[in-house]
């Protein structure tokens, strides 16, 4: 069976579509996360898709190209949402510690107000590492959570960069935000991520308060 050629399937996901498809194409995209966060990529079926959304099943192939581009969509629309709510929460944040203090408070409060988001973006992370067709297709949605990241990694204080530089500080973040995701993806009550936010942020403040004394 011939693969798909992936520019077409980027192509298909994210182009604009005329306002009589956008109800379609939104029942797709939320039927798709669900699915997509419970099942993952392999194990959902376009039939199980396109039933959730209550559409026909040519309106999966014209609004995104096929079950791939469906994934794509999905998985960039999570992550514009989570990237663009951190960029929220860090905007007028003054030093590292306040920015990665807002970090995990602004995890904690989206993974609440849209349970969804964190099995999605778990499913994304796991069929980035295993799916090269995916994982290109999703290149420039990581390379900008990458940057975003990084940014803040570079206002790290010289104590935390001076032994593993800013990409070791900027793996940390992410450690964190994906620790964060996992374990929100697996509680049933998100008010439990919420308060696990707060722990960890008692702790690394306790942890510099410690280290300022000394």
């Amino acid at each position: 069976m011939p693969q798909p050629d992936l520019q077409s399937v980027v192509r298909v996901a994210g182009r604009r579509r005329r306002p009589a498809g956008d109800a379609t194409r939104r029942r797709l995209l939320d039927s798709g996360r669900r699915i997509f966060a419970e099942e993952g990529f392999a194990g959902a079926g376009t039939q199980e898709i396109v039933m959730a959304a209550g559409v026909a099943p040519t309106a999966l192939y014209h609004h995104f190209g096929n079950k791939l581009g469906l994934f794509v969509a999905v998985g960039a629309e999570v992550y514009d949402v989570f990237i663009g709510h951190l960029r929220a929460a860090v905007a007028t944040a003054e030093s590292f510690d306040d920015r990665l203090d807002a970090l995990m408070r602004a995890s904690g409060e989206l993974h609440r107000s849209d349970p969804t988001l964190a099995p999605m973006t778990v499913t994304v992370q796991l069929e980035v590492a295993r799916n090269e067709q995916i994982r290109a297709a999703m290149s420039d949605t990581f390379a900008s959570f990458s940057a975003f990241v990084t940014d803040i990694a570079r206002t790290a204080p010289a104590d935390l960069t001076e032994n593993v530089g800013v990409r070791g500080v900027a793996l940390t973040i992410v450690g964190i935000m994906q620790g964060l995701g996992s374990l929100g993806a697996t509680l049933h009550d998100p008010d439990d991520l919420v308060a696990t936010t707060v722990v960890l942020r008692r702790l690394l403040a306790a942890n510099r308060t410690d280290k300022a004394a000394r």
